[in-house]
């Protein structure tokens, strides 16, 4: 589960994360959601290596032999893996049914708000930036302070014919 949430999570909106100022509360709550998210594709993988572990074992152990020499048909000693099975296939069938679809919909506005938190942030200098509706800018430098913007070239695109209309600045303040 750590390297599905490594990958996931982490690596995928790590910079969306830096430089916001976040709270422990509020990366606790996205990355538990994260969580809570991975639990269905990892159920299958985790229940594949726990049964081929077991039975390796048994097998490796000549336990397996010895039951089978009792008597015990193959059905019968894997019985409580398939019910096992399909109390977790039942479990995970309700948890994606029920449950999952609330989580994405909190991880999802949540991760929608850490994004908003600070829109300069997510401005690179030199690159050109187009999340803002029907608006391109350009930034050739970001101040500390976080607000502070300069050399910025806005290009609008309302009119959907090009770039008719641009807006050049030395510096400027986001809000």
């Amino acid at each position: 589960m750590f390297l599905f949430f490594l990958v996931e999570v982490v690596i995928t909106y790590l910079d969306d994360f830096i430089g916001k100022g976040l709270g422990f509360w509020t990366l606790g709550k996205l990355f538990f959601y994260a969580w809570l998210a991975i639990i269905p594709k990892c159920i299958p993988l985790a229940v594949l290596l726990a049964s081929i572990m077991t039975f390796g074992s048994l097998a490796e152990n000549y336990e397996l032999a010895a039951m089978k020499s009792s008597g015990l048909s193959l059905f019968r000693i894997i019985k409580p893996v398939f019910y096992c099975v399909i109390f977790l296939a039942v479990l995970t069938f309700v948890f994606n049914n029920f449950i999952l679809p609330g989580v994405m919909l909190r991880s999802q506005s949540l991760l929608w708000d850490i994004r908003q938190a600070k829109p300069v942030m997510n401005i690179k200098e030199g690159i050109f930036y187009n999340k803002i509706d029907d608006y391109t800018m350009r930034v050739g430098k970001k101040g500390k302070d976080g607000n502070t913007l300069q050399n910025i070239l806005i290009y609008d695109h309302t009119d959907r014919v090009g770039n008719n209309k641009q807006l050049y600045a030395d510096s400027g303040e986001m809000k």
